[in-house]
């Protein structure tokens, strides 16, 4: 599921992909490619076991592009917020507790199906700010 946020700005875009470029280094992305206009990046390892709270404040990948209108440049970040595992997963972790609460009849499986649903559209709204936020830091 790719999500993207854009800004518009002044400087060049050498100026530009100087400071995100420095931004992916100092937080531990790793560059996968890079033009004049455009870079791609990734954040996390595809496994569960290098889950952590990180989660919610790293993007898996994602792509920075500079376009120009004439007078201003819109940079456009795209991210990705969940692998394809995570969306195989994530009926399997949401549904198996919600159909035991409905089968068994328990409250637990309500909870915990609700519980992971909870953490899903937290994780949403969290990697947005976090991408307003890196953006908002790299053009100003």
């Amino acid at each position: 599921m790719n999500y993207s946020v854009s800004q518009t700005t002044q400087y060049t875009p050498h100026e530009i992909m100087d400071e995100i470029i420095s931004k992916m280094n100092y937080k531990d992305y790793e560059i996968i490619s890079r033009t004049d206009n455009s870079l791609h990046f990734s954040g996390q390892e595809n496994n569960i076991g290098g889950r952590s709270i990180v989660w919610f404040i790293r993007f898996r990948k994602g792509k920075f592009e500079i376009s120009d209108d004439g007078s201003q440049r819109i940079v456009r970040l795209q991210y990705q917020i969940f692998s394809t595992l995570d969306l195989i997963l994530l009926p399997v972790v949401i549904g198996f507790p919600l159909t035991m609460g409905i089968v068994e009849k328990e409250s637990f499986g309500y909870w915990a199906a609700g519980t992971f649903f909870v953490m899903v559209i937290l994780n949403f709204f969290t990697q947005y700010f976090t991408a307003k936020n890196m953006l908002k830091d790299i053009l100003f």
